[in-house]
């Protein structure tokens, strides 16, 4: 409470003052005629992503790339863009109440859960005539956020220094904005189990429901928030938080049922705290299965959401993953944890993997995933199954995480004393339109990864399988540009088609030690024989990508 009273005291032109004296202390960490490769893309990605419910245009990341290289990253200029999002006409159109709109505040500027206390308080000044432009401006000087500037503004490159991830406070409920569910996650699946097929649950405005064991929406059943808010209105939505150490998904999604307009948090607070089966979402495959418009955030798992399909038992069909705004910012892309003795996994995940040979994913927003944006595997175990799964319109940036890739199609591996290299069908699968980007200081080591052989050729226990058909057309780099080693590598995939290729891919990526993916836009390995029939408009580098992903 003494904190908050005293920040009540400084006007506007104090704040400023405030700013200055930080920004002299903590001291800009490049010149205005710097690189840009010290820009704080995850705190910019955060702003957008948090107050706004959605990544950052083009213009607007430019925008802001260019007001850090000129200004050095500082408490002034963080607190200059951080104004002037929260007090933005976009920000005032999405019609928030003075909780929602603190909600937001709290997670884009302090990277913090709203404390009930504090929320209280800066209500109480608000609803007695504070301005909100004002409170916005003490939000960017007060401890909570100038204690982060030093991790924001920490530069580094192609490391794990440029992410800050997000704190690790537990959520709370809001004032509930609309009627609905606001009970326990028992009491949740008590009654998604007793809605029939077609009916739909919905979640109270911002209700919080902790699950501490798989949530279940029933076959056909849909599980919403009281008026489906979108994802730019995500502060509005039922929220279903991960709370304890279960290794499965938090909500799994039956056939035909429909999850949409909900806020799925895995809860993670830091690289370390995860498990490879803490997925936030599992899709069971099924007819007409639907994740859409939905939030979700921080997941403790290998992937944010995983689409499951035969391979995995599930017969599937039409299944749909759309308009999601997916981030991970507190999972890392270069860690690595001990599960057991003899077993390590990653702490990075992926955005989307899907697993079903009909999925339709699109339109999705992916943010600082780590491991690779979206992964289309094979769509059964049987070679004559064809996967046939469309990828289109989503847009995947490494604002602050780098990552392995944005798209990959990957086949996958056999057991090289067990097995033999099998060969799957992909020629109905599309990948077109999406926008992949990111920071100035992070990556992709291959933007889009056509075929298995960049992750699992010339290992020592595996080979990897093959694969052939997949289209590849107007896949673009918004404006922005995207750093990869490689920007379209074709490996492990024969009868690829390239149709256009519009993305600006920059280099100068540190590649792994060895056999490293070839600095170049597009590459093929045509003369090693596993990029065979490719039929592309666009040069390539001829050569071998067996095991070139990796990093240094």
């Amino acid at each position: 409470m003494r904190t908050r009273r005293a920040w009540r005291r400084f006007s506007t032109v104090g704040v400023a003052v405030v700013l200055a004296l930080l920004s002299a202390i903590v001291g800009p960490l490049q010149q205005a005629d710097a690189s840009t490769k010290n820009v704080p893309g995850q705190f910019v990605s955060k702003l957008y992503t948090e107050a706004l419910g959605r990544v950052p245009t083009s213009t607007e990341w430019n925008a802001a790339v260019q007001q850090f290289a000129d200004g050095g990253c500082t408490a002034q200029t963080l607190a200059d863009l951080g104004q002037s999002v929260y007090t933005s006409a976009d920000f005032a159109r999405l019609g928030y109440d003075n909780p929602a709109k603190l909600t937001t505040l709290f997670r884009g500027a302090w990277n913090a859960e709203a404390d009930p206390g504090l929320l209280a308080q800066w209500q109480s000044g608000l609803s007695q005539g504070e301005s909100w432009s004002a409170v916005v401006a003490q939000f960017f000087v007060a401890p909570q956020f100038t204690e982060l500037v030093p991790k924001i503004c920490r530069g580094g490159s192609d490391s794990s220094a440029t992410s800050y991830g997000m704190s690790g406070e537990a959520a709370d409920g809001l004032p509930r904005a609309t009627g609905g569910f606001a009970g326990t996650e028992e009491d949740l699946q008590r009654t998604l189990d007793q809605t029939p097929a077609g009916g739909t649950v919905q979640l109270a405005g911002r209700a919080v429901v902790r699950v501490t064991k798989p949530l279940r929406v029933p076959s056909g059943v849909t599980l919403t928030t009281s008026g489906e808010p979108a994802t730019e209105q995500y502060a509005e939505m039922g929220r279903l938080v991960r709370a304890g150490d279960f290794d499965a998904a938090m909500v799994d999604v039956a056939d035909g049922a429909r999850l949409s307009g909900v806020w799925i948090d895995g809860a993670r607070n830091n690289p370390d705290n995860s498990a490879p089966e803490r997925t936030n979402v599992r899709v069971l495959g099924g007819t007409g299965t639907a994740v859409v418009g939905n939030k979700i955030s921080n997941t403790a798992g290998s992937a944010s959401v995983q689409v499951l399909g035969e391979s995995a038992g599930h017969s599937c069909s039409r299944v749909v993953v759309s308009k999601n705004l997916i981030t991970a910012y507190s999972n890392d892309h270069y860690l690595t944890k001990e599960l057991s003795r003899d077993r390590t996994t990653g702490t990075w995940s992926d955005g989307i993997d899907v697993g079903c040979s009909d999925s339709t994913v699109t339109d999705n927003q992916i943010v600082d995933t780590g491991g690779v944006g979206i992964m289309l595997y094979r769509g059964a175990d049987d070679t004559s199954r064809p996967q046939r799964s469309t990828i289109s319109g989503n847009t995947i940036a490494s604002a602050g995480v780098p990552m392995y890739a944005a798209i990959a199609v990957n086949p996958l591996y056999y057991v090289l004393s067990k097995g033999e290299a099998k060969d799957y069908d992909f020629g109905g699968s599309t990948i077109s339109e999406n926008h992949l980007w990111t920071a100035p200081n992070t990556h992709f080591v291959i933007g889009i990864s056509i075929g298995s052989r960049p992750w699992y050729g010339g290992m020592a226990m595996v080979g990897a399988n093959s694969g052939h058909g997949v289209s590849v057309a107007g896949n673009g780099t918004s404006g922005i540009g995207a750093r990869v080693r490689t920007g379209i590598a074709v490996s492990g995939m024969d009868d690829v088609r390239i149709t256009s290729d519009p993305a600006v891919w920059q280099h100068g990526v540190p590649g792994k030690s060895g056999d490293a993916c070839p600095s170049t836009d597009v590459a093929a390995s045509k003369t090693a024989g596993t990029a065979d029939g490719l039929d592309t408009e666009v040069s390539f580098e001829n050569t071998d990508l067996d095991g070139c992903m990796g990093e240094p």
